[in-house]
């Protein structure tokens, strides 16, 4: 279970890059959500870092 989460995380990550770098607020709430799930696993270090890089990048405007 652990190692799908991760993945996940890795898709959302790839479809911040694809996106210009900028994740809406669905995306970080996501992004947030699942690593929340992937930590209670005992999860860390690359998954941190994931959601880390997911949660520190510009906020795309709503439009």
């Amino acid at each position: 279970m652990r190692e799908l989460l991760l993945c996940k995380l890795e898709q959302l990550r790839a479809q911040m890059v694809a996106g210009g770098g900028v994740a809406d607020d669905d995306l970080k709430s996501r992004s947030q959500r699942i690593y929340d799930a992937y930590h209670g696993l005992d999860g860390n270090g690359h998954g941190t870092a994931i959601n880390d890089d997911i949660q520190h990048a510009p906020i795309r405007p709503r439009g």
